[in-house]
């Protein structure tokens, strides 16, 4: 241990501690212990994350008080409200499976900045998740981990055929940027994030780009 680290300038241990978030994990995997109401609508009873919150704050007030700089809790629920997880949303990466878009509040849709979304059926994804998607008002990085091995009835030989595509990566992204340009003729003001599309593999695929004339012009036309 340092032991004459409390000796040291206040503008020196400041800047140490600064200096020693920048170490932190900027990937943060979430994922959540859901519970079923009487209704059977199901709710969000605890979030977890992949990674201990920084350390910083916890071993002074001095340090921790230098870690709020950069963090802020998140991810509370009313079933646990002392649970928090800790985002700097200016550095952090999320990263969760689409199940769990639906339960993110008010705070998490303002906070995160840079989204990695583990897509199961990229076929629904536009159908289920989209609204969520324009409501991350902040968001500028997109990820989306798309699984290819679908099930069979999913994306059959004569949907490949009508579409004129001759796999499912192409289709993968033509059906993703399907989605995006809809909700962007839906909600006009929205300024859409930068958009990658990836495998579960870790292939890239590609990107997403809407431009003006995919808005202007309905599908198909």
């Amino acid at each position: 241990m340092f032991h004459i680290f409390s000796a040291l300038p206040a503008e020196l241990r400041l800047y140490i501690w600064r200096l020693s978030l920048v170490h932190v994990e900027p990937v943060v995997g979430i994922s959540c212990v859901r519970g079923v109401h009487p209704t059977s609508r199901r709710f969000a009873r605890l979030f977890r994350a992949s990674r201990e919150n920084p350390p910083q704050l916890r071993v002074s007030c001095e340090a921790r008080n230098e870690a709020l700089r950069v963090y802020s809790p998140y991810f509370a629920t009313e079933y646990v409200p002392n649970s928090r997880i800790y985002l700097a949303p200016d550095r952090d990466i999320v990263r969760l499976p689409d199940s769990l878009l639906g339960y993110l509040g008010p705070a998490e849709l303002t906070a995160i900045r840079r989204l990695t979304v583990q897509i199961n059926d990229y076929m629904f994804f536009g159908a289920y998740w989209m609204e969520v998607m324009w409501k991350l008002s902040n968001l500028i990085e997109l990820e989306l981990v798309v699984v290819l091995n679908l099930p069979v009835y999913t994306i059959s030989d004569d949907l490949l055929q009508a579409t004129g595509l001759d796999d499912t990566e192409t289709h993968s992204l033509a059906k993703l940027k399907q989605a995006f340009v809809e909700s962007a003729r839906t909600n006009p003001e929205w300024k859409l994030p930068r958009i990658m599309v990836t495998s579960d593999s870790g292939k890239a695929i590609g990107e997403v780009t809407v431009l003006p004339e995919d808005i202007e012009q309905p599908d198909g036309q």
